[in-house]
């Protein structure tokens, strides 16, 4: 559950809006569907001044058949389904408060996003909250502070984390760590700038489709040069450097690169999201009659990082592209 507001809200103001939600809950409002057509939507929701969602609902273009649900005197615009009544939701909490722009644009007016979760049952609640409380011992950022890891600062720059002394020794050892298994598995290491020619990233596309979580070109020689986002196009040229004999395959590359993103400064959160990074980055060049045992090999190279840090729960996900729209930007 995500709520918007446009004001910045304590700790207070969100039992407060907790307790008005019980309020809700045990006035057992029904929860009325209608459908307007996108005229009639954005009469009705200009008359009561909700600017925003005239906005989304003149962004959709065409004549769409909108949503609205009503409880009380509120109406929303909203995909649904939703429960049929008000007194169906019982056991929830709100979590936490953060700043975030209007439709993730920092052009826009500064809201406040309200993050809440609901549960059956008191039980199953109860289970959630005890959980989060056993996060936020185990909290990157609070463990961090702790053991005198890592730290940011205003001089430097939102993002961008100064590792101490002791956070060296950690990266270090996880890099010796990922050398050696690496080196075991038939990659080979190899190192790429942190600056690079525009020109090299409009080949490769990623100057079309990722502009905008990149940071702003630099003149240099009336040249535009960027902060590296990301390592492929690099090894793609080192790959390319030489001439490759099938019998060269698979030719697996690995790299500790330092990449640069701009995220969005309400999107910070810790060692989470940055716009300072080292990724460990690997490509496979290989036929496709070898792809197959190379992606299990891949596989099989988490798992053994899985079981050494004890990583018992995880998901693994093949994202493949669609042919026919390929170098199609998706949102």
């Amino acid at each position: 559950m995500i709520l918007m507001s446009k004001y910045h809200l304590r700790e207070d103001d969100l039992l407060k809006i907790e307790d008005e939600m019980v309020k809700i809950s045990e006035e057992n409002l029904p929860i009325v569907h209608e459908v307007k057509s996108q005229k009639e939507a954005i009469s009705y929701f200009e008359n009561i001044n909700e600017t925003y969602k005239v906005e989304i609902i003149n962004d959709l273009g065409g004549d769409e058949i909108l949503k609205v649900y009503s409880q009380g005197e509120f109406t929303d615009l909203c995909r649904g389904p939703h429960v049929p009544s008000t007194g169906a939701i019982k056991h929830f909490k709100l979590l936490a408060s953060s700043a975030a722009y209007w439709r993730g644009d920092e052009n826009n007016q500064t809201l406040q996003r309200v993050y809440g979760t609901s549960f059956q049952n008191k039980k199953d609640l109860k289970k959630y909250l005890l959980m989060l409380e056993e996060q936020k011992k185990r909290d990157h950022r609070k463990i961090g502070k702790e053991l005198d890891l890592y730290f940011f600062d205003d001089e430097v720059g939102p993002g961008l984390p100064l590792w101490t002394p002791n956070g060296t020794v950690l990266i270090d050892e996880l890099e010796a760590l990922a050398n050696e298994m690496e080196t075991a598995s038939g990659y080979l290491r190899v190192r790429t700038p942190h600056l690079t020619k525009g020109e090299l990233y409009e080949k490769s596309g990623h100057l079309d489709h990722y502009i905008s979580s990149m940071y702003s070109a630099m003149d240099v020689d009336g040249i535009d040069y960027y902060m590296k986002p990301m390592n492929c196009p690099h090894h793609h040229k080192i790959f390319a450097n030489t001439p490759k004999s099938y019998r060269d395959l698979p030719y697996r590359l690995s790299e500790y690169g330092t990449c640069y993103r701009y995220e969005k400064s309400g999107e910070l959160f810790g060692l989470m999201r940055v716009r300072s990074m080292q990724m460990n980055d690997g490509h496979i060049y290989c036929t496709e009659e070898q792809f197959k045992d190379e992606f299990i090999d891949v596989c099989n190279l988490y798992m053994k990082y899985f079981k050494i840090f004890g990583i018992e729960k995880y998901e693994m996900r093949l994202s493949l592209h669609d042919p026919k729209d390929l170098g199609k930007k998706v949102y």
